[in-house]
């Protein structure tokens, strides 16, 4: 469904960063070795000046605490700019509150609908 939102986005001329939360992470992570010469800040303004984003599998990553603050910054960012996120997770919001934080779960819930997707995992077919 994620896929079809993007790909309906992206025909209507739309700026869209479709990344799953692992990338994410390794792609800001990437700031810390000097050989890419970029900085943290620039890494993330990837994802919090991008028109839409989607953030794929919330909840996989291992929650360190630079992971959490990371994520949480991003959310927070694009949440008081506006900006539309759409995240993807095999987790319930009280889960992503013990995985992330209680506020990051808040500012998701508060960001726009929450839909539960039911069904069988495609995938294994």
């Amino acid at each position: 469904m994620v896929a079809a939102i993007t790909r309906e986005l992206i025909l209507k001329g739309k700026q869209v960063v479709f990344t799953c939360v692992p990338r994410l992470c390794f792609e800001i992570k990437k700031a810390f070795d000097e050989e890419f010469k970029i900085s943290e800040q620039d890494a993330i303004k990837t994802y919090t000046d991008c028109e839409y984003l989607v953030l794929d599998d919330l909840g996989v990553e291992k929650p360190t605490e630079w992971v959490r603050k990371t994520l949480s910054y991003v959310i927070y960012e694009r949440d008081n700019m506006f900006k539309p996120t759409i995240i993807t997770s095999n987790l319930s919001l009280d889960e992503i509150a013990g995985q992330v934080d209680q506020r990051t779960a808040s500012r998701i819930a508060g960001m726009g609908r929450v839909m539960r997707v039911q069904g069988p995992d495609w995938r294994l077919r």
